[in-house]
Parts: C-alpha cells; sequence; structure tokens
C-alpha cells in the first residue's frame, strides 16, 4: 500500500487535507458541509449518494484534537489509495477534519479553546463546560451521523507522551462483542507492528475525573462524554472504536502509515463480511 507523503510544512495545511477526497464525487461520493466554525472553516461530511441497504454502514472521523496530525492525514493517505468500487462493498463515510482550526493553528483544541471532542456526560454533566461549536454542528446532524456509522464509529487519535499504543472501545449491547472483540484485535496486530502495547493498569488524565482502566491495551466501555462515547450511549450505535497511537519515539510519517494501515483493515473488515 502506498503511503502519501507530504511535509512537515503541509501537516497544517486544511485545503491540501481537503483536497485529497476532491477524487470521490466520480465514484458514488458526495461532499457536505455540516455547518461552519470559526475563522468560516467547513466541517465537512463524505459519504455515499445512495446508501445499499445491504452493506454495512461505517464511519472514520478524525482530527478532533487538532494537534494529533496523523489521523487526518493517516484517512487523507488511504482514500488517495483506495478502491474505487469500495461502495460495491460498504456504505463508506468520512468526517475528515473534525476541528479545523485546530489542525491549522496546531493547537488541541478549537482557537476558542472550546474542548472540540466533548458531547455530554449524561451521569456527569458539569465535567465539561458545554459543547463546543465543532460539536454542535455534529450533534445538530446526529439522526444523519446515527445512520452513516450504523455498524462502526471509528476515530484516528494520537497520545502525546507516550510510546505505547492502546484504544478505546464501546458497545452497545452483547450481540455485537464478538465483531468489536474481533475488529480490535486486527486493528491491535497492525499497531503492534510498529509500537509496543501500553501495560495494563489505571491511568489518570487532568481533563476526567475518573481513572479510566486498560487491560490487554483496551480501555472498554469507558464512559466519559466523548463523541465516540455519545454515538453508542446517546445514540444507541453498537459499536465506537478510538484508536491511540503514540508520539513519542517515532516519526509523523510513520504514525501517518499506520493510521493508512488501520483504516485499510476496517474498510477490509467490514467490506468482507
Amino acid at each position: 500500500m502506498k503511503i502519501y507523503r507530504i511535509s512537515k510544512a503541509d501537516y497544517s495545511d486544511f485545503d491540501r487535507l481537503i483536497e485529497s477526497y476532491s477524487h470521490l464525487n466520480k465514484y458514488g461520493f458526495q461532499t457536505a458541509i455540516l455547518g461552519r466554525t470559526y475563522e468560516d472553516y467547513p466541517i465537512y461530511l463524505i459519504c455515499p449518494k445512495v446508501l445499499k441497504s445491504n452493506l454495512p454502514c461505517v464511519m472514520i472521523g478524525t482530527g478532533a484534537h487538532g494537534e494529533e496530525k496523523a489521523g487526518p492525514w493517516g484517512l487523507a493517505s488511504y482514500v488517495e489509495k483506495m478502491p474505487l468500487d469500495i461502495l460495491n462493498h460498504v456504505n463508506l463515510s468520512f468526517l475528515p477534519d473534525i476541528n479545523p482550526t485546530g489542525l491549522v493553528h496546531e493547537t488541541r483544541y478549537n482557537i476558542e479553546n472550546e474542548v472540540t471532542n466533548s458531547v455530554i456526560d449524561e451521569e456527569n454533566p458539569n465535567r465539561f463546560k458545554g459543547l463546543s461549536k465543532e460539536t454542535k454542528i455534529i450533534v445538530q446532524h446526529k439522526d444523519l451521523i446515527k445512520k452513516l456509522s450504523k455498524d462502526l464509529f471509528i476515530t484516528l487519535h494520537e497520545n502525546n507522551g507516550l510510546e505505547t499504543f492502546y484504544l478505546y472501545a464501546m458497545c452497545y449491547d452483547k450481540e455485537h462483542y464478538g465483531i468489536s472483540n474481533d475488529l480490535v484485535t486486527r486493528l491491535k496486530e497492525i499497531m503492534s507492528k510498529y509500537y509496543t502495547c501500553r501495560a495494563d493498569g489505571a491511568y489518570e488524565e487532568t481533563q476526567l475525573e475518573d481513572a479510566y482502566e486498560i487491560k490487554n491495551g483496551v480501555v472498554s466501555n469507558f464512559h466519559d462524554g466523548t463523541l465516540e462515547d455519545f454515538i453508542v450511549r446517546t445514540m444507541k450505535n453498537p459499536i465506537s472504536i478510538s484508536t491511540e497511537t503514540p508520539v513519542e519515539g517515532t516519526t509523523v510519517q510513520q504514525r501517518i502509515k499506520t493510521n493508512a494501515l488501520i483504516v485499510n483493515e476496517v474498510v477490509n473488515y467490514f467490506a468482507s463480511r
């Protein structure tokens, strides 16, 4: 699989990132603007023009945290080399960059420092101070997001300060545990080719009040009020996954390659079902 290479100076180029998807309209995809955030940047959704009822629906999102460059560019790298008949096998949709001003200005959150990956924590509504402009836009389209991610919603993240990888996996009901566990195992195999799995244990992060527990490289059903949590707990879609590739001890090009391979595995998994 050939990986799209960019220079360091291009990592914050939102227009070039979106240009990676420009050819898809010829092959059954459509591009929609869900809304506009600060500095008039659009939140793009790229999805099939027509959903095929006999195929699974998978949505891949990136860029919630602006400094995590490998997710958006890894997805773009996959899309540039993606089989052009992919919509004959899976209803595939993309959120290419959830936080454009974060990407452009190289900040974790948006330009107003609003937390761009939080929706609501039903068990602790005071955990986050309201919704970011980007999150509001996505929630306004929750019915569409629910339909397009009815089989899987997955986001690509990175973790600054770590040399090890892990994943978050949320599953709405026991009926889908098998699919979730199978897919997570496959993604761990890809990530373990390049990085060491994060050790088991309980970990705390400053923005969360509760510790999360990692077991065999996975944080399972941790309800933290993120968009990924919202997809499963509020929308009641079956599976939500977040990958966390490490930043330390590796290069951005290696992380872009890893994320492209993660996307490739996800798409192939559902296309073959």
